[in-house]
């Protein structure tokens, strides 16, 4: 039967192949790309990709040899570990996507990044990004930067944190987009039914903290602002079961969470 798995894979990730039981097989043979790495003898590999596509082949084996060999076509998207972004205009229509798997660095040193009206920009680090002085995103840009692992421009499902429409890139002294980890504010119940607290951490308790809510699209669903609250009361009760992203700006920290809504 045909082998079930992704394609394209970034590399260095490691995705599941498989195929259906063959009646009377007692064991299989898998046969990865050069470079791939994994081993198997049962209906399914868990193979690590290298740095070039080929094929994925695998036959059914009993007593009687092997059975005709089935094969995957499968290819690899490159990822950098190091990638610096300069002098770019994105234009309206355009859109733009950019992957490393530990730093990705957006203007700086006399150089610019602009993102113009209609224009949309995902950029996807391992580790850090970096938007430094001369990154713009214009009123109608958008620009995606997402900090995760085994995925890449367009490979894997991801979710956003997102900086868009902002009107002072001069203030962008360095920004470093974190996980969605976040060391001073909390949010539980989680997952929640509908209401659930947002509650601020240490000094940022008693300070003015910015609070957003994104879709999975990225689309922003709520906002508010703490000003010297510990804690707030929010509610995605009219919203539909699913994955929900929360971000606080407090002073020079920014941090994001995730929710799920039941």
């Amino acid at each position: 039967g045909t082998i079930s798995g992704p394609t394209p894979v970034c590399q260095g990730t490691t995705n599941t192949y498989s195929i259906s039981s063959v009646t009377g097989a007692t064991s299989y043979t898998w046969t990865l790309p050069s470079g791939w790495s994994g081993s198997s003898a049962t209906t399914s590999i868990d193979a690590t990709a290298g740095s070039s596509g080929g094929n994925i082949t695998v036959t059914a084996n009993n007593s009687c040899g092997p059975g005709p060999a089935q094969s995957k076509s499968v290819s690899v998207v490159i990822v950098p570990a190091q990638v610096s972004v300069t002098n770019i205009t994105v234009l309206n229509g355009q859109n733009n996507c950019y992957t490393a798997t530990q730093t990705i660095t957006v203007a700086g040193s006399n150089t610019t990044f602009i993102v113009q009206n209609g224009g949309s920009v995902t950029m996807i680090a391992g580790q850090t990004i970096n938007y430094l002085p001369g990154t713009s995103v214009e009123s109608g840009g958008y620009m995606h930067g997402y900090i995760a692992t085994g995925v890449c421009c367009g490979v894997g499902g991801l979710a956003p944190s997102i900086i868009a429409n902002q009107s002072e890139p001069d203030s962008l002294e360095k920004l470093s987009i974190p996980s969605f980890a976040s060391t001073f504010f909390k949010v539980y119940p989680n997952p929640t039914t509908g209401n659930f607290i947002l509650e601020l951490n240490g000094d940022c308790a008693s300070s003015i903290a910015n609070v957003e809510v994104f879709g999975m699209q990225g689309e922003k669903i709520l906002t508010t602002v703490l000003n010297g609250e510990r804690k707030r009361e929010l509610s995605l009760s009219d919203r539909p079961a699913g994955i929900y992203f929360i971000r606080v700006i407090s002073g020079s920290k920014a941090a994001s969470a995730k929710i799920i809504k039941q």
